[in-house]
This record gives C-alpha cells, structure tokens and sequence, in this order.
C-alpha cells in the first residue's frame, strides 16, 4: 500500500496539476498478488462536477487514468518483481459512463491490473455508488512505458 499512497500524494497533491482535483480520494486497500489492485473513495465535490451538478465526465476519465496506473504500480512492487516505473504513456483509455452521480455522493472506485509486460501494462477500473452498489462507469487502460524509463523516479 506504501508505494501507491506514496504515489498518489506525489500525483494529486501537485497543486499545479490537473491531478490534484483527485487529492481528496482516499485509498482503501492495496494488493499486489496475484495482480494488483487497489481499491479508493471519493466524495462528488462541486469541483468534480459539470454545469448538470453530476460527476463530468472528464473526471470519471481523470479516475479511470490514475487509479488504473495504481492498479499496474501495486503489481509492480510485489516481492520479486523486477519491473519498475519512472512514469508511463496512455495508449488507450476507453470509458463507459453508466449512471450519473451527484454533488454529496460517495463513489468507490476499484481497479485490477489485467498484464504487466516489459513495456506495456493494462488495467481494468470501475466505479460505483457506494449507497447501494450500482455501477456508474467502467474502463480500460493501456500504458506504455519507454524503455529509457527503467529506473523508479525519485517522485515514487
């Protein structure tokens, strides 16, 4: 779990960056075996939300793209792995929005790790309601990492 709160606070709490409307998503759980996943919680703010008062989509996105790369960090750091990271590339990030969710809401979002590569890594993520279960969005991410990316950054 170390790793991907670590990663998490360096992301999201740039206060420069887009990330940083995900600061207040709290990690829930972390598992790396036998593939990662990492589970989180995020209250709707009127900040995550468009001009209809419900989560915009480009949040759901923006959710999707960061806990997904978790999903792939927490498989990463297993006892004897040997694959590491110094930040990676979307290739690929397809969204299904399902439901709306309103300002107030509390959302879970879990993610699993489908396939760490040498050079790829993809990840499947959903989200939900946490009131009564009910899916609101689902996703799948692909990331590359360049090979001149070989060494952990100094930021994770």
């Amino acid at each position: 779990m170390d790793i991907v709160t670590k990663a998490h606070s360096a992301v999201a709490g740039d206060a420069d960056s887009f990330n940083h409307a995900l600061a207040p998503m709290r990690i829930v759980s972390v598992e790396c075996e036998p593939h990662g996943f990492v589970k989180g919680e995020l209250v709707v703010e009127k900040r995550h939300c468009n001009v209809f008062g419900g989560l915009h989509g480009a949040m759901t996105t923006l959710i999707l793209d960061l806990v997904g790369f978790y999903a792939c960090l927490a498989e990463s750091s297993k006892p004897g792995s040997t694959v590491t990271w110094n930040g990676s590339t979307t290739t690929d990030l397809s969204t299904s929005f399902l439901r709306k969710v309103p300002v107030g809401e509390t959302i879970v979002i879990e993610a699993r790790s489908l396939r760490i590569g040498r050079g790829m890594r993809f990840a499947e993520v959903s989200i939900f309601r946490k009131r009564d279960g009910a899916l609101v969005a689902t996703g799948r991410h692909s990331m590359y990492q360049p090979a001149h990316a070989a060494q952990t950054s100094s930021r994770l």
